[in-house]
Protein backbone atom coordinates (compact mmCIF):
# COMPACT_ATOMS: atom_id res chain seq x y z
CA UNK A 1 0.00 0.00 0.00
CA UNK A 2 1.30 3.36 -1.01
CA UNK A 3 2.01 6.13 1.15
CA UNK A 4 -0.58 8.65 -0.18
CA UNK A 5 -3.18 5.43 -0.14
CA UNK A 6 -2.43 5.10 3.52
CA UNK A 7 -2.70 8.83 4.68
CA UNK A 8 -5.74 8.90 3.09
CA UNK A 9 -6.93 5.68 5.17
CA UNK A 10 -5.49 6.94 8.54
CA UNK A 11 -7.10 10.63 7.77
CA UNK A 12 -10.71 9.18 6.38
CA UNK A 13 -10.86 7.03 10.32
CA UNK A 14 -9.78 10.09 11.83
CA UNK A 15 -12.32 11.77 10.52
CA UNK A 16 -15.23 9.23 10.81
CA UNK A 17 -13.84 8.49 14.30
CA UNK A 18 -13.48 12.16 15.77
CA UNK A 19 -16.77 12.56 14.05
CA UNK A 20 -18.31 10.09 16.01
CA UNK A 21 -16.81 11.01 19.23
CA UNK A 22 -17.13 14.83 18.74
CA UNK A 23 -21.26 14.30 17.98
CA UNK A 24 -21.22 11.53 21.32
CA UNK A 25 -19.45 14.47 22.83
CA UNK A 26 -22.11 17.22 21.91
CA UNK A 27 -24.67 14.49 23.75
CA UNK A 28 -22.76 14.54 26.62
CA UNK A 29 -22.45 18.27 26.79
CA UNK A 30 -26.07 18.60 26.24
CA UNK A 31 -26.94 16.32 29.13
CA UNK A 32 -24.68 17.80 31.58
CA UNK A 33 -25.14 21.09 31.49
CA UNK A 34 -28.56 20.84 31.21
CA UNK A 35 -28.78 19.12 33.93
CA UNK A 36 -25.85 20.35 36.03
CA UNK A 37 -27.70 23.86 34.94
CA UNK A 38 -24.99 27.29 34.48
CA UNK A 39 -23.68 27.25 38.09
CA UNK A 40 -22.69 23.60 38.63
CA UNK A 41 -21.89 23.60 35.08
CA UNK A 42 -19.52 26.16 35.70
CA UNK A 43 -17.78 24.49 38.65
CA UNK A 44 -17.34 21.15 36.01
CA UNK A 45 -15.69 23.59 33.74
CA UNK A 46 -13.50 25.21 35.90
CA UNK A 47 -12.18 22.09 37.31
CA UNK A 48 -11.06 20.69 34.36
CA UNK A 49 -9.54 24.06 33.07
CA UNK A 50 -7.61 23.89 36.44
CA UNK A 51 -6.33 20.74 36.45
CA UNK A 52 -5.48 21.67 32.55
CA UNK A 53 -2.76 23.86 33.69
CA UNK A 54 -1.02 21.28 35.71
CA UNK A 55 -0.65 18.40 32.91
CA UNK A 56 2.23 20.78 31.47
CA UNK A 57 4.45 19.17 33.89
CA UNK A 58 2.88 15.42 33.45
CA UNK A 59 3.06 15.88 29.96
CA UNK A 60 6.05 18.18 29.36
CA UNK A 61 5.74 17.79 25.91
CA UNK A 62 7.29 14.35 25.73
CA UNK A 63 4.40 13.03 23.60
CA UNK A 64 5.34 15.58 20.37
CA UNK A 65 9.13 14.20 21.01
CA UNK A 66 8.29 10.47 21.24
CA UNK A 67 5.87 10.94 17.72
CA UNK A 68 9.01 12.55 15.93
CA UNK A 69 11.48 9.95 16.97
CA UNK A 70 9.86 6.60 16.78
CA UNK A 71 8.80 7.48 13.26
CA UNK A 72 12.43 7.99 12.41
CA UNK A 73 13.74 5.26 13.93
CA UNK A 74 10.69 2.78 14.75
CA UNK A 75 12.81 -0.63 15.27
CA UNK A 76 13.37 1.24 18.97
CA UNK A 77 9.53 2.49 19.26
CA UNK A 78 9.68 -0.01 21.84
CA UNK A 79 12.65 1.20 23.91
CA UNK A 80 11.57 5.07 23.59
CA UNK A 81 7.74 3.99 24.37
CA UNK A 82 8.98 2.38 27.73
CA UNK A 83 11.29 4.91 28.68
CA UNK A 84 8.91 7.62 27.85
CA UNK A 85 6.17 5.80 30.13
CA UNK A 86 8.76 5.78 32.77
CA UNK A 87 9.05 9.54 32.61
CA UNK A 88 6.09 10.87 32.40
CA UNK A 89 4.78 8.38 35.85
CA UNK A 90 7.31 10.20 37.57
CA UNK A 91 6.32 13.46 35.69
CA UNK A 92 2.06 12.74 36.44
CA UNK A 93 3.35 12.06 40.08
CA UNK A 94 4.55 15.38 40.63
CA UNK A 95 1.72 16.94 39.06
CA UNK A 96 -0.53 15.60 41.28
CA UNK A 97 1.29 16.36 44.16
CA UNK A 98 1.22 19.92 43.23
CA UNK A 99 -1.96 20.11 42.13
CA UNK A 100 -3.12 19.20 45.76
CA UNK A 101 -1.04 21.08 47.43
CA UNK A 102 -2.57 24.27 45.14
CA UNK A 103 -5.75 23.37 45.44
CA UNK A 104 -5.41 23.60 49.82
CA UNK A 105 -3.68 26.85 49.29
CA UNK A 106 -7.10 28.18 47.53
CA UNK A 107 -9.95 29.56 49.38
CA UNK A 108 -13.11 27.75 46.76
CA UNK A 109 -15.72 26.66 48.75
CA UNK A 110 -15.50 22.16 50.06
CA UNK A 111 -17.82 21.52 47.07
CA UNK A 112 -15.39 23.37 44.63
CA UNK A 113 -12.25 21.58 46.43
CA UNK A 114 -14.09 18.30 45.61
CA UNK A 115 -14.40 18.61 42.47
CA UNK A 116 -10.85 19.61 41.99
CA UNK A 117 -9.66 16.62 43.57
CA UNK A 118 -11.62 14.08 41.51
CA UNK A 119 -10.16 16.16 38.37
CA UNK A 120 -6.81 15.59 39.33
CA UNK A 121 -6.68 12.40 39.48
CA UNK A 122 -7.12 12.48 35.64
CA UNK A 123 -2.95 13.85 35.67
CA UNK A 124 -2.14 10.15 36.31
CA UNK A 125 -3.78 8.86 33.39
CA UNK A 126 -1.30 10.85 31.23
CA UNK A 127 1.35 8.31 32.25
CA UNK A 128 0.05 5.59 30.13
CA UNK A 129 -0.83 7.58 27.22
CA UNK A 130 2.19 7.17 25.19
CA UNK A 131 0.62 3.76 23.64
CA UNK A 132 -1.19 6.18 21.62
CA UNK A 133 1.66 7.09 19.44
CA UNK A 134 2.12 3.18 18.00
CA UNK A 135 -1.09 3.75 16.28
CA UNK A 136 0.08 7.41 15.05
CA UNK A 137 4.03 5.90 13.97
CA UNK A 138 2.69 3.11 12.30
CA UNK A 139 -0.72 4.93 10.47
CA UNK A 140 -3.01 2.70 12.39
CA UNK A 141 -5.47 5.17 14.11
CA UNK A 142 -8.43 3.25 13.02
CA UNK A 143 -7.55 1.14 16.81
CA UNK A 144 -6.94 4.58 18.42
CA UNK A 145 -10.33 5.75 16.82
CA UNK A 146 -12.18 2.75 17.87
CA UNK A 147 -10.50 3.63 22.10
CA UNK A 148 -11.78 6.62 21.52
CA UNK A 149 -15.32 6.02 20.46
CA UNK A 150 -15.38 3.48 22.93
CA UNK A 151 -14.53 5.73 25.95
CA UNK A 152 -16.97 8.48 24.50
CA UNK A 153 -20.09 5.69 24.70
CA UNK A 154 -18.87 4.87 28.47
CA UNK A 155 -18.83 8.60 29.50
CA UNK A 156 -22.18 8.78 27.58
CA UNK A 157 -24.06 6.26 29.27
CA UNK A 158 -22.40 6.95 32.99
CA UNK A 159 -23.87 10.07 32.32
CA UNK A 160 -27.07 9.37 31.08
CA UNK A 161 -27.35 6.50 34.60
CA UNK A 162 -25.96 9.69 36.60
CA UNK A 163 -29.08 11.86 35.00
CA UNK A 164 -31.31 8.91 36.15
CA UNK A 165 -30.64 8.62 40.20
CA UNK A 166 -29.93 12.47 40.94
CA UNK A 167 -26.06 12.31 40.98
CA UNK A 168 -24.18 15.05 42.03
CA UNK A 169 -21.34 17.26 40.00
CA UNK A 170 -18.72 15.09 41.57
CA UNK A 171 -20.11 11.95 39.96
CA UNK A 172 -19.84 13.74 36.04
CA UNK A 173 -16.23 14.77 37.04
CA UNK A 174 -15.37 11.21 38.15
CA UNK A 175 -17.33 10.11 34.91
CA UNK A 176 -15.18 11.87 32.74
CA UNK A 177 -11.85 10.89 34.46
CA UNK A 178 -12.99 7.00 34.23
CA UNK A 179 -13.76 7.57 30.55
CA UNK A 180 -10.27 8.85 29.81
CA UNK A 181 -8.51 5.99 31.99
CA UNK A 182 -10.52 3.26 29.52
CA UNK A 183 -9.03 4.89 26.63
CA UNK A 184 -5.92 4.91 27.51
CA UNK A 185 -5.63 1.18 29.24
CA UNK A 186 -7.13 -0.15 25.40
CA UNK A 187 -4.64 1.67 23.55
CA UNK A 188 -1.85 0.05 26.28
CA UNK A 189 -3.85 -3.52 26.06
CA UNK A 190 -3.73 -3.66 21.97
CA UNK A 191 0.01 -2.13 21.65
CA UNK A 192 1.61 -5.22 22.06
CA UNK A 193 0.18 -6.59 18.33
CA UNK A 194 2.40 -3.87 16.60
CA UNK A 195 5.47 -2.80 19.07
CA UNK A 196 6.42 -4.75 22.07
CA UNK A 197 7.68 -1.73 24.87
CA UNK A 198 10.44 -2.35 26.63
CA UNK A 199 10.68 -1.16 30.20
CA UNK A 200 14.02 -0.73 30.73
CA UNK A 201 15.16 2.71 32.11
CA UNK A 202 17.81 4.15 30.50
CA UNK A 203 19.00 7.55 31.67
CA UNK A 204 20.53 9.10 28.19
CA UNK A 205 17.14 8.18 26.42
CA UNK A 206 15.08 10.44 29.28
CA UNK A 207 17.57 13.20 29.50
CA UNK A 208 17.41 13.33 25.18
CA UNK A 209 13.73 13.08 25.68
CA UNK A 210 13.70 15.70 28.42
CA UNK A 211 16.11 17.74 26.67
CA UNK A 212 14.14 18.14 23.22
CA UNK A 213 10.83 18.24 25.14
CA UNK A 214 11.86 21.73 26.54
CA UNK A 215 11.38 24.08 23.56
CA UNK A 216 7.96 22.10 22.90
CA UNK A 217 6.86 22.17 26.81
CA UNK A 218 7.53 26.20 26.80
CA UNK A 219 5.18 26.37 23.46
CA UNK A 220 2.84 24.28 25.35
CA UNK A 221 2.48 26.28 28.62
CA UNK A 222 1.76 29.33 25.90
CA UNK A 223 -0.56 27.42 24.61
CA UNK A 224 -2.11 26.06 27.64
CA UNK A 225 -2.44 29.27 28.97
CA UNK A 226 -4.31 30.86 25.48
CA UNK A 227 -6.58 27.78 25.81
CA UNK A 228 -8.02 27.50 29.75
CA UNK A 229 -6.73 31.00 31.22
CA UNK A 230 -9.95 32.54 30.54
CA UNK A 231 -11.91 29.98 32.57
CA UNK A 232 -9.66 30.30 35.87
CA UNK A 233 -9.53 33.93 35.89
CA UNK A 234 -13.42 34.02 35.11
CA UNK A 235 -13.87 31.95 38.00
CA UNK A 236 -11.95 34.16 40.40
CA UNK A 237 -13.54 37.58 39.14
CA UNK A 238 -16.98 36.40 38.57
CA UNK A 239 -19.50 33.62 39.92
CA UNK A 240 -20.13 30.09 39.16
CA UNK A 241 -22.59 30.38 36.45
CA UNK A 242 -20.55 32.95 34.78
CA UNK A 243 -18.48 30.70 34.16
CA UNK A 244 -21.31 28.23 33.38
CA UNK A 245 -23.06 30.64 30.40
CA UNK A 246 -18.82 31.13 28.70
CA UNK A 247 -18.04 27.53 29.14
CA UNK A 248 -20.98 25.98 27.11
CA UNK A 249 -20.25 28.76 24.44
CA UNK A 250 -16.20 27.91 24.73
CA UNK A 251 -16.88 24.01 24.56
CA UNK A 252 -18.71 24.50 21.64
CA UNK A 253 -16.33 26.33 19.02
CA UNK A 254 -13.15 24.13 21.06
CA UNK A 255 -15.61 20.98 19.71
CA UNK A 256 -14.64 22.01 15.90
CA UNK A 257 -11.18 21.92 16.73
CA UNK A 258 -11.45 18.35 15.86
CA UNK A 259 -11.44 19.07 12.23
CA UNK A 260 -7.84 20.55 11.97
CA UNK A 261 -6.53 17.57 14.06
CA UNK A 262 -7.54 15.20 12.42
CA UNK A 263 -4.83 16.45 9.18
CA UNK A 264 -2.51 17.33 11.94
CA UNK A 265 -2.10 14.05 13.66
CA UNK A 266 -2.02 12.00 9.74
CA UNK A 267 0.23 14.48 8.69
CA UNK A 268 2.84 14.76 11.24
CA UNK A 269 4.71 11.44 11.90
CA UNK A 270 5.16 11.78 7.77
CA UNK A 271 6.55 15.31 8.09
CA UNK A 272 8.84 14.14 10.96
CA UNK A 273 10.16 11.27 8.41
CA UNK A 274 10.49 13.45 5.40
CA UNK A 275 12.02 16.86 7.08
CA UNK A 276 15.57 15.60 6.37
CA UNK A 277 15.00 12.71 3.58
CA UNK A 278 12.71 14.43 1.60
CA UNK A 279 12.38 18.54 1.69
CA UNK A 280 10.08 18.68 -1.46
CA UNK A 281 7.83 16.52 -0.10
CA UNK A 282 8.25 18.21 3.16
CA UNK A 283 7.04 21.48 1.19
CA UNK A 284 3.95 20.01 -0.85
CA UNK A 285 2.53 18.32 2.11
CA UNK A 286 3.04 21.67 4.50
CA UNK A 287 1.75 24.03 1.99
CA UNK A 288 -1.55 21.96 0.87
CA UNK A 289 -2.39 21.21 4.94
CA UNK A 290 -2.05 24.73 5.70
CA UNK A 291 -4.53 25.74 2.64
CA UNK A 292 -7.27 23.09 4.22
CA UNK A 293 -7.05 24.00 8.00
CA UNK A 294 -7.45 28.25 6.77
CA UNK A 295 -10.40 26.93 4.64
CA UNK A 296 -11.90 24.66 7.42
CA UNK A 297 -11.30 27.39 10.20
CA UNK A 298 -12.77 30.28 7.56
CA UNK A 299 -16.26 27.79 7.25
CA UNK A 300 -16.43 27.11 10.89
CA UNK A 301 -16.05 30.81 11.95
CA UNK A 302 -18.77 32.11 9.46
CA UNK A 303 -21.64 29.48 10.25
CA UNK A 304 -21.15 30.30 14.26
CA UNK A 305 -21.01 33.84 13.42
CA UNK A 306 -24.79 33.45 11.89
CA UNK A 307 -26.13 31.21 13.49
CA UNK A 308 -25.30 31.17 17.50
CA UNK A 309 -28.27 32.38 18.50
CA UNK A 310 -30.02 29.34 16.92
CA UNK A 311 -27.07 26.67 17.76
CA UNK A 312 -27.48 27.82 21.77
CA UNK A 313 -31.10 27.50 22.01
CA UNK A 314 -31.24 24.53 20.92
CA UNK A 315 -28.34 22.83 22.21
CA UNK A 316 -28.94 24.41 25.67
CA UNK A 317 -32.10 25.59 26.24
CA UNK A 318 -33.41 29.02 26.95
CA UNK A 319 -31.60 28.68 30.58
CA UNK A 320 -27.89 29.67 28.63
CA UNK A 321 -30.06 32.58 26.98
CA UNK A 322 -26.48 34.49 28.21
CA UNK A 323 -24.22 32.20 26.29
CA UNK A 324 -25.02 33.48 22.86
CA UNK A 325 -22.90 36.79 23.15
CA UNK A 326 -20.34 34.70 24.51
CA UNK A 327 -19.84 32.12 21.81
CA UNK A 328 -20.36 35.42 19.49
CA UNK A 329 -17.23 36.29 20.71
CA UNK A 330 -15.32 33.16 20.89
Amino acid sequence: MSTAIKVAKNTAFLFCGRLITKVISLFILLYVARYLGPVDFGKFSFAFSFIYFFSIISEAGVHDILVREAAKEPHNAGKLIGNATILKVILSIVALLLAFIVINLIGYPETTKNALYVASLGLLITSINSFDVIYEITLRMEYSVLFSVASRIFFLLFVLIATLTNSTLIVFIFASVAADLLQNLLAFLFSEKFVKTEFNLESNIIMKMLRDALPVSIASVFIMIYFRIDVVMLSFLKSDIDVGFYSSAYRLTEAFTFLPSILIVSIFPLMSKYKKNSPELFNYIFIHSFKYLFASGLLIGVIITFLAKDIILLIYGIEYYESINCLLYT
